[in-house]
């Protein structure tokens, strides 16, 4: 996100210097139309990248923590536990909110940068319980 600040500040200005140099040479008007694209399109290029680093940081929490509730489940089933309907209900529900971030992750691509903000801060809350859930959910079945 520092990076993103930072390349949009110097963007900015380089850009006021471009347009104030512009002005003063009195060049055509398209030239200042042509380095805002130019702008707008790095700024694209630095959110991709930034959308690309995220999905891939929530990817591994996900596995990360689907790999814990995968091994409790190949416990359960390889010791033959006792099946307690609440425990199987609670780790289907673990796995489904799983498998719904998952597919909200998979949207990604499909947001624009006035969407991304909030698409990042609600899957990133969707995790931050998920995650709390899984815990709470071994330190109560130990």
């Amino acid at each position: 996100m520092k990076t993103i600040k930072l390349l949009v500040t110097l963007l900015s200005v380089g850009l006021l210097l471009s347009v104030f140099s512009c002005r003063q040479q009195g060049e055509k008007k398209s030239t200042i139309e042509e380095e805002m694209e130019d702008v707008k399109q790095e700024l694209s290029d630095t959110i991709k990248e930034e959308m690309a680093a995220f999905k891939k940081e929530m990817r591994q929490s996900l596995d990360e923590y689907g790999e814990k509730i995968d091994a409790y489940e190949q416990e359960m089933e390889e010791l033959q536990a006792r099946q307690d309907v609440t425990l199987t209900n609670m780790l289907n529900d673990l796995k489904a909110r799983r498998d719904s971030i998952t597919t909200k992750l998979e949207e990604i691509d499909q947001k624009t940068a006035d969407e991304w903000g909030e698409f990042k801060a609600e899957i990133r809350h969707d995790i931050n319980l998920y995650i709390e859930s899984v815990k709470a959910f071994f330190e109560d079945n130990e």
